[in-house]
């Protein structure tokens, strides 16, 4: 379809053509150290046709922004976490941390603040904007102890780090371990750790992405690597997973199709050998969606917020896009 005559209508749904192609714009030099990063916020409503619109499924909206900067480096996000006093950390595939702080009116969204982006270092110390070196795709990260972690994929791999914060872009450095997984030997190479999350207890998942109808999930626990199965909604694949309760996940699953566009649906899934999840929410057009690749979740009290953000691809079609809602009292029961 010829750029030229795309109209803003469809906008969402070209968009995610490039989920199939990747196609990114020409690549910014390399960055050595974590730099400031400008970020202009636009609000958008849900629903564009229907601004008052407060709810879609289990969550009510708290507020969404368009996310631009000058700074060539920023996009393609694919991972995100909460941090402390209200601070996000995101990684990028094309190997760098992203952190800022939003900003709340009330509990509301209206922008965003303190924009830092750095280069992810492995253990030796390596950087790269390529994305066959550095396709972080997954993040998990421990606020109380600065832990993360971070899955590649391509080269499927977890970076491994302490003492991050991502208030203090000083404490982005490098890694202390690399860790490779036999299991991971056959994940196709556009389609592995694509989501990470920590378990109650200690033990992690990471989710495989391209998976035939249902993907394969890493449990891995000092014990071991043991393989589940995940079964994600007809034509959807996951792209995030965080432990919402315990044993239970919210996973985010993201499709393309070029009748229906570009959605997201969420499901809270139990963990089990063979997983299936229950959905909460469908995100898909008319309301405003993208490639929505990252998952971040916030306690307040006892009150549970959400945060999804869209992976742009470096495409001029393609918008980040930061979603927040509430989950509705009982929403983490499957």
């Amino acid at each position: 379809m010829a750029r030229a005559v795309m109209t803003r209508a469809i906008v969402s749904g070209v968009a995610a053509a490039v989920l199939a192609a990747t196609v990114m714009a020409s690549e910014p030099a390399a960055f050595d150290a974590p730099e400031p990063l400008a970020l202009s916020a636009t609000p958008i409503p849900l629903d564009p046709g229907d601004p008052a619109r407060r709810t879609v499924g289990r969550l009510q909206y708290r507020g969404g922004l368009v996310l631009r900067s000058s700074n060539g480096h920023f996009g393609g996000l694919s991972g995100l976490r909460a941090g402390r006093d209200g601070w996000l950390i995101g990684v990028t595939d094309t190997g760098a941390w992203v952190t800022f702080r939003p900003v709340l009116h009330g509990r509301h969204l209206a922008g965003v603040t303190g924009g830092v982006i750095a280069p992810i270092r492995d253990d030796t110390g390596r950087s790269s904007r390529a994305k066959s070196d550095f396709d972080a795709e997954g993040l998990e990260f421990d606020p109380a102890t600065g832990a993360a972690l971070i899955s590649l994929e391509r080269d499927h791999r977890v970076l491994a780090f302490r003492g991050i914060d991502p208030a203090r872009p000083a404490t982005l450095g490098r890694a202390v371990a690399t860790v490779r997984d036999p299991a991971t030997a056959a994940w196709p190479s556009n389609g592995g750790g694509e989501g990470i999350a920590t378990l109650t207890g200690g033990d992690r998942l990471i989710f495989e992405e391209e998976g035939r109808g249902a993907s394969d999930v890493l449990r891995v626990s000092d014990k071991g690597t043991r393989v589940l199965r995940y079964t994600p909604p007809d034509g959807y694949r996951p792209t995030d997973a965080v432990e919402l309760s315990p044993g239970v996940l919210l996973v985010l699953n993201r499709r393309y199709t070029v009748t229906a566009g570009v959605s997201a649906v969420l499901t809270l899934v139990p963990v089990a050998d063979a997983m299936q999840g229950t959905e909460i929410a469908r995100l898909a057009p008319p309301l405003n969606v993208d490639n929505m690749e990252g998952l971040a979740l916030v306690r307040d009290g006892d009150r549970t917020f959400i945060y999804v953000v869209s992976d742009d691809n470096f495409n001029a079609l393609q918008r980040t896009l930061l979603l927040r809602f509430e989950l509705l009292p009982g929403g983490d029961k499957p």
